[in-house]
């Protein structure tokens, strides 16, 4: 049976609440506050936080406010 229910995680990724039942495609991902993953650094917007899905190819954006730094390279995306 399929978790069709919210997940939430912490700064450090660790679950909080809902359980994840592994499967990651088609995941929406709030991003609420600042967050490092992997080689991306997250800064969202408090009243309107971005907003992404994930799919086979990676992230997509949905909508939200804020920016996407790439760690390796330096270059900063803005969304809005």
């Amino acid at each position: 049976m399929r978790n069709n229910g919210e997940f939430q995680l912490d700064k450090n990724l660790n679950p909080l609440k809902g359980i994840w039942d592994g499967d990651k495609d088609g995941a929406i991902h709030t991003i609420v506050g600042n967050l490092t993953m992997y080689d991306y650094e997250f800064s969202s917007d408090d009243k309107v936080p971005l907003v992404f899905k994930l799919t086979k190819d990676g992230y997509v954006y949905l909508e939200g406010k804020g920016t996407v730094k790439d760690l390796k390279t330096g270059e900063k995306h803005t969304l809005e």
